[in-house]
């Protein structure tokens, strides 16, 4: 078959290349980079039985809204965050709240929207606070990235001084992403550079070297697309295999190539023309090297009975790389062999090699002579490794593998200093009840948090009994501290309404609270029926229902309308009463309605704060300022019936006159004569009315003075005062006007005296008095006011309600029984609670829940929709990824399944220290299974290419034996010298499979050789022949191989540079100690046993 596909090549080697340029060309035209369509969170790689998988897959269902991953905004200043950084924070949350933010982004939480989170969204010392942002998008999917390159963008416009860092699971992704392509990048260009010194140092010839780039090339190219395509067929893929694929495929193809060009050229020299040297190439060596590319391709499938995703899609991922480098290495290679031809090697020519002098054919004939003694030694060398095995720690911290110049690598480590690592990346505990409602499950809720509390190494559990991570928040759903909130909170209301406060204007809803409390006694019955028995049970329902009664009777005279109704027709009473003759019977009644009015005042300054749509309607605007006006004039009104307020009122307005009396031109502009007229009746009518006046020596000095007043007065209207004696006239008329004014003061006191209470309303008023019947019209048109204010609110809020207090009977609502039933309400409540002190006992208060914005937020944060489960958040106090975290994360499993044993409710936990815990366990499960596998695997296609049990034997074992050894050192370097925390958790797994699978392609080369060596020649003489011919190429694919992996050292991921190391390592140890002395060595000592069952 080889031959004719080398036939095949060779002839149609024109349309073999073509083909593979354009196969590679359309993968890089239409294939989607695996950047694009991989997968970066591990946890999306654990199988769907896991336990966290399942926990976090029922979470979203329980838990739609919030199910989503996002990310953590972090605000940093050393010195203490001030003002203006809040500011700018807040205009962030406004930012991310709008529409020119992402459309991704699908809820914002910051202290700003929810005070009662500070405690967790601001550190203690008030240097750094979190705002969590949530995305509608997968975190590892592109248009999140998108979102957050987005994001950091808007942040870069920070306050001087104020660090901003993003650093939740979508950044931790994004950057990771970040990083997988910086190492793709370097180890791509590195490789490649490598892979072409070390052919030029091979063979000394550039175009040599063309050959195995072009078929790597080719086979890289088609590679890559094809992993794309599978990926974006739903198949799960690493965003890493990239970087595993430029390894294996430029390593393994290289050693392909070395392989077929090493035996081309030595049969160059055999064969009479190129075309028979490359058939006959082939022949040989395509047998070997797809016998070897099987062993690989079969080792890295048996990755597929991994339960971890990753290593699954890793195996499959790489043994298409080796299957499409295999058919290059086929097909191409022999193609662009037999298009180069003798130039292959140009400059120089085609020398023939001699093993037989070299070092190799020296190293294979003493391993030979000595190989009693050198197998052991080399066996003891390998073991000691194996020492540092039982101190493996494997990592799974993800975060070392993001570099600490990157955004989320510099947000966690501010957040460790100033917040718990666990608060970021919390585990996820969530109770079901199996049936019904999990508020009934309160019980076992809190038996979860408290056991779950008291593990070492958990800080705080937040759930809906324990919000912030304390007991504070359990009050609301134990029916002691229920009772003991309701009883306290009655007392203020009813000290409120015993002090005249009444209940607040706005904000509650006083019949659907008095509902509320008697369903909840209803409920209390049902959940706790001994509750009935209670006396103080019975009198609290009766209390309740009172309390309700009395409360819709006053929600009836909350209506503003009536109010309004109301107070007009009172208002109206009072206009009537203002005109009524009685009024002067009894003119002190004027003064109980002062304070009404200073109530009406407030009442309608209250009404506009409490309906703020009132104040722009015309009728409020006219009412307040009427009952202002009134209220203005109500006393000079009041003080005008009385007769001595009359006369001061008069000698006021006298003394006004006198001061005038000092400017001559103001006086001309002054109708005197009117007043003095009104003067005269007023007096007259006061005479008349009060005859014992006429004798007062304060009423005759003011007859006289006025005489002359009118005197004067006349002289200076009728034009007789010459100017030269105007200042003497003006000034004997201002003494006058003073000396009546004096008089009228005395005339007033002599009234107050005699008889204070002496009133009467004159028919003509002087100026400055305001007769009732005027102030009356001004009260009717307040009325009216108050009436075209009703209609507004008919029109507009008809069901508006306002508690005021202080009004007239029947103005306002009556609360003067409403204090007596709730304190008897808060009494009995009192007495129902004692029964329940020192008692767990919990209930969910559906009725109170629904009045209560705060438990309300609680019920959305804790509880699924459905009501049929609830979430817990359990702070740890190591670092999430840690060992110790994962180790704890497994205690908060077991003690929280314990703890619902034999309840109505089921738990289930999930988070990133435990998937990854999880992950932990599946994959210590993983290499078991990858492990026996994988030997038994090998072991099997190698007895069907050797047609041999005893050296497929030992080539597995010295291929296990070199495998512990690396993985010791790898052990040794990381831990024990570098210090690192550990070795990656995939390391064991990945290393294995890569050794093993490698090992076994050199081994294959080797003992085919030695095979058809020793099948025409002493076994001894063979082996040495085959050991020397193989040693030179095997250690430059080992030279290769092992570089290709080192460039993955360049990686700033932790996780790459290991691997990169440890491969890099193995790889040497196999090419120069197992296959260059221990296999060698083993088979001198077994010589024809070797092939055993069968004969040479």
């Amino acid at each position: 078959m080889f031959r004719k596909l080398a036939q095949f090549a060779f002839q149609k080697r024109w349309i073999v290349i073509v083909a593979w340029a354009v196969l590679a060309a359309l993968m890089v035209a239409f294939a989607p980079p695996l950047a694009k369509v991989g997968i970066t969170d591990q946890e999306s790689f654990l199988p769907s039985g896991a336990p966290s998988v399942q926990a976090g897959r029922l979470i979203a269902e329980k838990f739609p809204k919030d199910s989503a991953l996002g990310d953590t905004i972090v605000f940093f200043r050393a010195a203490g965050l001030t003002d203006a950084d809040l500011t700018y924070a807040r205009s962030v949350e406004d930012w991310l709240r709008s529409s020119d933010a992402p459309s991704e982004v699908s809820k914002v939480i910051s202290v700003f929207t929810n005070p009662e989170l500070e405690p967790m969204l601001r550190s203690a010392d008030g240097t750094a606070m979190l705002m969590t942002v949530e995305f509608s998008t997968a975190v590892s999917s592109a248009p999140t990235h998108e979102a957050v390159n987005r994001i950091r963008e808007h942040l870069k416009g920070a306050p001087a001084g104020l660090e901003v860092y993003t650093a939740g699971s979508a950044s931790v992704a994004r950057d990771t992403l970040e990083t997988v392509k910086r190492s793709l990048d370097r180890t791509t260009w590195a490789t490649i550079a490598l892979v072409v010194v070390i052919l030029l140092v091979i063979y000394r010839s550039p175009v040599a070297a063309l050959v195995p780039l072009a078929t790597i090339g080719a086979a890289y190219l088609v590679s890559t697309g094809a992993l794309g395509f599978l990926a974006q067929a739903g198949i799960k893929m690493s965003t890493q295999m990239d970087i595993f694929a430029v390894v294996v495929i430029f390593g393994v193809g290289t050693d392909y190539c070395l392989f077929i060009v090493s035996r081309f050229r030595e049969e160059l020299h055999r064969q009479p023309t190129r075309f028979e040297a490359g058939v006959r190439t082939m022949e040989k060596i395509g047998m070997v090297i797809a016998a070897s590319a099987t062993v690989v391709i079969l080792a890295f499938l048996f990755l597929n009975v991994a339960s971890f995703g990753m290593s699954r899609t890793l195996g499959t991922g790489l043994a298409v790389c080796i299957f499409i480098t295999l058919l290059a290495g086929l097909t191409l290679t022999p193609s662009l062999l037999s298009v180069m031809g003798t130039r292959l090697f140009w400059p120089f020519t085609n020398e023939a090699e001699h093993p037989e002098r070299g070092f190799w054919h020296g190293l294979a004939h003493n391993v030979s002579r000595n190989a009693a003694w050198v197998v052991p030694v080399v066996i003891v060398c390998l073991l000691v490794p194996y020492a540092a095995l039982p101190k493996m720690v494997r990592s799974f911290d993800i975060l070392a593998d993001v570099p600490r110049d990157l955004d989320s690598a510099k947000g966690f480590e501010t957040l460790k200093g100033h917040f718990d690592p666990g608060e970021i990346f919390p585990t996820h505990v969530m109770l079901v009840a199996k049936d019904g409602d999990i508020t009934d499950e309160l019980g076992t809720l809190d038996a979860v948090v408290k056991e779950v509390r008291q593990i070492p190494g958990v800080l705080r559990v937040r759930s809906l009994l324990t919000p912030t991570g304390d007991s504070g928040g359990a009050a609301l759903f134990t029916v002691d501290g229920q009772l003991t909130l309701l009883s306290d909170g009655l007392r203020n209301v009813a000290v409120g309404l015993g002090g005249g406060q009444g209940a607040p204007a706005t904000g509650s809803d006083p019949a659907a609270l008095a509902a509320a409390i008697n369903a909840y006694l209803g409920q209390l019955g049902e959940a706790y029926p001994e509750v009935k028995s209670l006396p103080a049970y019975g009198g609290a329902v009766a209390a309740a229902q009172d309390l309700q009664g009395q409360v819709a009777r006053l929600e009836q005279q909350m209506l503003v309308t009536a109010q309004l109704e109301t107070i007009a027709e009172k208002v109206s009473m009072l206009a009537t009463g203002l005109r009524s003759p009685m009024l002067t019977a009894a003119p002190e009644a004027l003064g109980q309605y002062a304070g009404t009015l200073q109530m009406l005042q407030q009442y309608l300054t209250g009404l506009g704060e409490a309906h703020p749509f009132v104040k722009n309607e015309e009728s409020y605007t006219k009412a307040l300022a009427g009952v202002r006006e009134i209220a203005a004039a109500w006393e000079q009104a009041q003080k005008g019936l009385f007769v001595s307020g009359q006369i001061g009122i008069i000698a006021d307005n006298l003394d006004a006159l006198a001061k005038k009396l000092d400017n001559p031109a103001s006086l001309m502009q002054m109708d005197t004569s009117a007043q003095m007229a009104a003067l005269q009746r007023y007096m007259a009518e006061l005479a008349e009315r009060y005859t014992w006046v006429v004798t007062d020596p304060a009423f005759v000095a003011a007859g006289e003075h006025f005489a002359k007043m009118t005197e004067a007065a006349g002289k200076l209207q009728g034009g007789q005062v010459p100017m030269s004696d105007l200042p003497a006239v003006l000034s004997a008329l201002k003494a006058e006007v003073s000396g009546m004014a004096q008089a009228m003061r005395s005339l007033a006191d002599a009234f107050a005296a005699r008889d204070p209470k002496a009133s009467f309303v004159p028919k003509n008023l002087p100026a400055g008095m305001m007769a009732p019947g005027e102030l009356a019209g001004k009260v009717e048109d307040f009325g009216l006011s108050l009436l075209e204010l009703r209609s507004a609110f008919e029109a507009k809020a008809p069901d508006a309600r306002y508690m005021a207090t202080g009004l007239s009977a029947g103005a306002g609502p009556d609360v003067s029984g409403l204090a007596s039933a709730v304190k008897a309400l808060a009494t009995n409540l009192d007495e129902v609670r004692r029964g329940f002190e020192g008692k767990s006992a919990y209930l969910y208060p559906k009725a109170l829940v629904a009045l209560t914005p705060a438990a309300q937020a609680l019920e959305k944060a804790f509880v699924s929709e459905d009501g049929t489960a609830t979430r817990l958040y359990v702070i740890l106090e190591p670092e999430p990824y840690s060992n110790a975290a994962l180790d704890l994360s497994a205690k908060v499993r077991k003690v929280a399944s314990q703890a619902v044993e034999g309840t109505g409710s089921e738990v289930y936990i999930t988070g990133s220290s435990v998937a990854f815990a999880d992950i932990r366990q599946v994959s210590n499960e993983d290499f078991v299974k990858v492990l026996v596998l994988i030997a038994v695997g090998v072991f099997v296609v190698m007895i069907a290419l050797l047609r041999s049990i005893v050296a497929p034997a030992y080539l597995v074992l010295t291929v296990l034996l070199s495998y512990g050894s690396t993985l010791g050192v790898t052990v040794f370097v990381f831990q024990m010298l570098l210090g690192q925390e550990g070795v990656n958790l995939l390391i064991p797994t990945i290393v294995l499979v890569l050794l093993v699978a490698l090992g076994a392609d050199y081994n294959i080369f080797l003992m085919s050789r030695v095979r058809e060596e020793t099948a025409s020649a002493e076994f001894v003489d063979g082996l040495i022949a085959a050991t020397s011919r193989t040693g030179a190429i095997i250690t430059s694919c080992g030279i290769v191989l092992a570089g290709t992996f080192a460039t993955m050292m360049l990686s700033p991921m932790t996780m790459l540079f290991q691997v990169g190391a440890s491969v890099a390592f193995g790889v040497l140890l196999d090419t120069f100690v197992i296959r260059g002395i221990l296999v060698p060595g083993i088979a001198r000592l077994l010589r024809e046993r070797n092939w055993w069952p069968s004969k040479r």
